[in-house]
């Protein structure tokens, strides 16, 4: 962390990237048939989980399965 002091704000910046995904050293099958991913830092993580958490899928919003308004109140 880098501190910042100025006109009597401090300030604290990371000296390193936020947010990025962990690097994947190793993977392997494990007993129940799923990918495991075995990560820099030493630990372990099924791939389906890395992937959700890291790179998403963007789906499409289908706004015409919402159906009705189930608040009749509101509808002029």
């Amino acid at each position: 962390m880098t501190k910042t002091t100025k006109h009597g704000i401090t300030t604290f910046h990371p000296n390193c990237k936020c947010y990025s995904a962990p690097v994947i050293k190793d993977q392997f099958i494990d007993d129940e048939g799923d990918l495991t991913y075995v990560l820099e830092n030493g630990n372990t993580v099924l791939a389906d989980r890395y992937n959700s958490l890291w790179h998403p899928v963007r789906g499409k919003i289908d706004w015409h399965t919402k159906g009705e308004n189930p608040d009749k109140r509101h509808i002029i």
